[in-house]
């Protein structure tokens, strides 16, 4: 991360370079755009001395990774900032309530922090009472530029701090743009199946229904009646919690075709 104050002579450069970026048409109202969501690297930011303590605390050490989850479109909307001390001894996390007020702009309050240390099975809370900080602990985020790629976000806040992101390279995140993009998708699959290696699989997680995105076949062409009836028609899986599984296909209107059976887990 690069961490410049103001008066750095090398603060004018890179200011022209945002201002040029956000002069572009990048993607419009980008708080409302699904490619905001996800972990976010920074890679630069400004810090002026009005900078709040909580943001002086995850930007203050240009020594540290910094990152950016933002997670907009679910039950509980948050903006957490992550400084990653190493990959050995462990990180803090600083959570936000987050709420969207227009195509830019994010309202957060922060409410809660804990270090997560790679050494300790627990979690050791972050000694700052945000309740009593009030509007020390409130902000808000302006995203003034999205790339329409969704790997370069430009952000100011509301001390005037400048934050350029770039959007870490989730698996999962590149798995589902590789099938919106219809290329890559066996990669992708690879380099998230060689992340999760050794990850026992919880049968709770599994249990629900999943909808069929993307499946392949042998280079011979053959395949289960299932894999066949189902090419090209919207394909659901249900697992339920002791192990039971149940493809389905809908061909027509009240035609279904089903097929039942176990998961087995591997000696």
């Amino acid at each position: 991360m690069l961490l410049m104050r103001r008066g750095d002579p090398r603060v004018q450069e890179v200011e022209s370079a945002v201002q040029t970026l956000e002069a572009l048409e990048g993607v419009p109202d980008p708080t409302n755009s699904s490619l905001i969501e996800g972990s976010w690297k920074l890679i630069f930011t400004t810090r002026p001395g009005t900078a709040s303590p909580i943001q002086r605390t995850f930007v203050g050490v240009d020594s540290f990774s910094v990152f950016q989850e933002v997670y907009l479109r679910t039950d509980d909307p948050r903006v957490v900032n992550v400084v990653r001390f190493s990959e050995t001894v462990g990180e803090l996390a600083v959570q936000a309530e987050a709420t969207i007020n227009d195509g830019k702009r994010i309202l957060f309050r922060f409410d809660r922090a804990a270090f997560a240390f790679k050494f300790l099975p627990f979690k050791v809370p972050y000694p700052v009472p945000f309740r009593l900080l009030g509007d020390e602990a409130k902000g808000w985020l302006d995203t003034t530029y999205l790339s329409r790629s969704g790997n370069i976000r430009i952000s100011r806040g509301n001390k005037g701090t400048t934050f350029v992101l770039q959007k870490s390279a989730d698996p999962r995140q590149m798995l589902l743009s590789a099938i919106s993009a219809g290329t890559g998708v066996k990669e992708a699959i690879d380099d998230l199946t060689s992340s999760k290696k050794g990850v026992v699989v919880d049968m709770n997680t599994l249990a629900g229904e999943w909808q069929l995105l993307w499946a392949s076949q042998s280079e011979s062409g053959g395949g289960s009646w299932s894999s066949v009836a189902s090419a090209g028609l919207k394909d659901f899986q249900t697992i339920k919690e002791d192990g039971q599984l149940k493809n389905l296909v809908n061909p027509f209107p009240g035609v279904s075709l089903s097929a039942r059976g176990n998961i087995c887990r591997q000696p």
